[in-house]
């Protein structure tokens, strides 16, 4: 059975590269996540040390690219898992 997981990620890259208020590192985080984005949950749980080290990007850049809605965040400590949900 076929499902659109692939056109979800897709969707979803686009529409951060479309944001003119994302920062480029927001972006790049994005395209980075697509590959671990789960097909049946739509959730991707990585630690933010392996974002920053495969990136290059620096561990606070990494941090505010992150920040969860409504303004709280969970970036305190390398070992906290980065969860995206419902892509």
């Amino acid at each position: 059975m076929a499902d659109n997981h692939t056109a979800r990620m897709f969707a979803w890259q686009r529409q951060a590269l479309s944001d003119h208020e994302l920062q480029p590192l927001a972006q790049k985080v994005v395209s980075f996540l697509m590959a671990y984005i789960h097909r049946d949950t739509g959730d991707a749980w990585l630690g933010q040390r392996r974002i920053y080290d495969e990136l290059g990007a620096s561990r606070r850049g990494v941090q505010k690219a992150i920040r969860l809605p409504g303004g709280s965040d969970r970036t305190n400590s390398d070992s906290v898992p980065v969860a995206v949900r419902g892509c």
